[in-house]
């Protein structure tokens, strides 16, 4: 007889498809696959599932511990018990592997689902991901914002024409937000504090929607929702980790944009932020961090983050460098 398992939200009956499967890599990849942050060796999955095939009886009694649990069943569970194999329910546990250590200690037949294998990956990834940050990406961030931070005010001090002065201080302004972000110690320039504290109450009080202090301008609206600094997942840990979150979530979430809309004032902020964006990366480029090329730590920083999270949908270093060396060339 077949023993019936008992299983968090879900309770099943492992049965086997009446059509041949054969488990197989999903994506056709066959060979190594090479990234800027590392290469991907491909390990073929070749499992042949063999599980014995059977039938449930329509009362459900050649199960044989069903009785166990029946008393607990609406008849709309033993409806879709019969005819799925299955019914959904909420539970109280709070994790997956709660559930598990439960069923383990009570003798129970434990149906393995895929939810448990992907919530196990993600654990893994999580803490892979966390140890990077905390063993090598906090202090890379911490020197990279505190060097452009001064690399952009010394900029500002040479800089004579007014109109540009205007849009290199907004860039001192933006570098100095995230270095205070990351460590509220930091020393930041006088003639930015106004705008920069600004965007730090807004991003302390995180209520939502609000015009950026900094990206803001009178003809051209820049709306920024703040609620998106606030830490989460593993960013809650701790202070270190929380400071990390909110500059990279700066940097991430504040975009230099090449055209907001197609009215003259749209255009002429567009070029402006182009500019901004501009400077920071000739800056980047020319910039060392403790002896260091500043890109270099930028990209210590950028490849892995990619390889974990994604591409950044929007303009990168990359672009602006591209294209600053296609009109300026490389000299």
């Amino acid at each position: 007889m077949k023993r019936f398992g008992c299983i968090f939200i879900i309770i099943a009956i492992i049965f086997v498809f009446s059509f041949p499967l054969h488990s197989q890599m999903i994506a056709d990849i066959t060979a190594d696959i090479e990234t800027e942050f590392g290469t991907y060796h491909v390990y073929p999955v070749t499992i042949t599932p063999d599980a014995v095939t059977y039938t449930i009886d329509d009362n459900l009694l050649n199960i044989s511990n069903i009785l166990n649990y029946t008393s607990g069943f609406s008849e709309s569970d033993l409806v879709n018990l019969r005819d799925n194999y299955f019914f959904i329910r909420p539970t109280d546990y709070k994790e997956l592997y709660d559930i598990y250590k439960d069923c383990k200690e009570n003798e129970i037949p434990i149906f393995v689902s895929t939810d448990a294998m992907l919530h196990t990956f993600h654990i893994i990834y999580d803490y892979a991901l966390r140890a990077l940050e905390v063993q090598k990406f906090v202090l890379d961030l911490d020197n990279l914002n505190k060097a452009l931070l001064g690399a952009m005010e010394s900029l500002y001090q040479e800089i004579v024409n007014d109109s540009l002065k205007a849009i290199v201080r907004k860039s001192v302004s933006y570098c100095a937000v995230a270095t205070l972000l990351k460590d509220s110690t930091a020393t930041v320039p006088d003639f930015v504090m106004d705008l920069v504290n600004q965007e730090l109450e807004l991003i302390a009080a995180h209520t939502g929607f609000h015009l950026s202090p900094i990206f803001n301008s009178k003809k051209i609206e820049y709306i920024e929702d703040y609620s998106q600094y606030i830490p989460r997942g593993h960013y809650t840990r701790n202070d270190t980790l929380s400071s990390y979150f909110r500059s990279m979530m700066w940097y991430g979430r504040m975009t230099f944009r090449l055209e907001p809309d197609t009215s003259a004032a749209g255009i002429q902020k567009g070029r402006e932020e182009t500019l901004q964006a501009i400077l920071i990366t000739k800056t980047l480029r020319e910039l060392t961090v403790n002896g260091e090329p500043a890109l270099d730590v930028w990209e210590r920083i950028y490849d892995p983050t990619v390889f974990f999270v994604g591409k950044t949908d929007d303009l990168n270093i990359y672009d602006y460098l591209a294209v600053f060396d296609e009109v300026y060339g490389t000299d």
